[in-house]
């Protein structure tokens, strides 16, 4: 029974590493939150640049394209066209 218990605490780790683990994990944490940051403030100097090219504007107006894709009557007729095909042959 002592050697059951002795395996149970020595596979529990200490406190202290469990402290030096989550240091370990905050200065990870905050090492990748400021690489984030970093990434997102390119992306807006990016934009910025954009800015400055088209004569200082602040707002650009944004175009909305015709949606691309097949109508929905025609995937409707489709679809039943093939089901009466299916439906005669087989």
């Amino acid at each position: 029974m002592g050697g059951i218990v002795n395996s149970i605490a020595a596979a529990i780790p200490s406190s202290e590493a469990v402290h030096e683990q989550l240091e370990q994990a905050k200065a990870s944490i905050s090492k990748l939150t400021g690489q984030a940051d970093d990434g997102l403030r390119q992306r807006k100097g990016g934009s910025m640049d954009q800015q400055r090219l088209g004569g200082g504007q602040s707002t650009m107006s944004m175009q909305q394209s015709a949606p691309n894709g097949v109508p929905v009557p025609m995937v409707a007729a489709l679809c039943l066209m093939c089901f009466l095909v299916a439906y005669l042959l087989f």
